[in-house]
């Protein structure tokens, strides 16, 4: 009776270890510059694919934003959310979603503006360097 909760405790580390996602690749790492779109963008991924609010810059319009930014990593894959709020309640919300390939990270993106009543949406593919570093 003893093998039955060896066996249930192998089983569910089995199950577990199946589950869960590769951690981020090293070729994620690095300062990366482009645009989604018509939209400048640069941000760095640091090891383990965390992208900082510091690092990341969306140029829409006549402004840098100031933002929040949310991001996720696994093997050679990233997405990031990123959320900037005006004082005046005008909200800019983007996602993008994409894998590296050498020094290319490109993949799609999609751009919500609510400025006042109006909602202004649009999604398209992005493409981005890095740069030497």
């Amino acid at each position: 009776m003893k093998r039955l909760p060896l066996l249930l405790t192998a089983a569910l580390m089995v199950l577990l270890a199946a589950c869960s996602e590769p951690p981020a690749s090293p070729e994620l790492e690095g300062q990366w510059s482009g645009s989604a779109g018509a939209y400048p963008m640069s941000f760095e991924v640091e090891p383990g694919g965390q992208v900082f609010e510091h690092s990341f810059v969306l140029e829409y319009g006549e402004g840098t934003l100031a933002i929040e930014v949310d991001s996720h990593a696994a093997g050679k894959s990233i997405s990031i959310t990123v959320l900037a709020v005006h004082g005046n309640g005008d909200r800019l919300e983007f996602e993008l979603s994409g894998e590296v390939n050498g020094d290319t990270l490109a993949g799609t993106y999609h751009l919500k503006l609510t400025v006042g009543s109006d909602v202004t949406e649009t999604s398209g593919t992005f493409s981005l360097t890095r740069l030497p570093g």
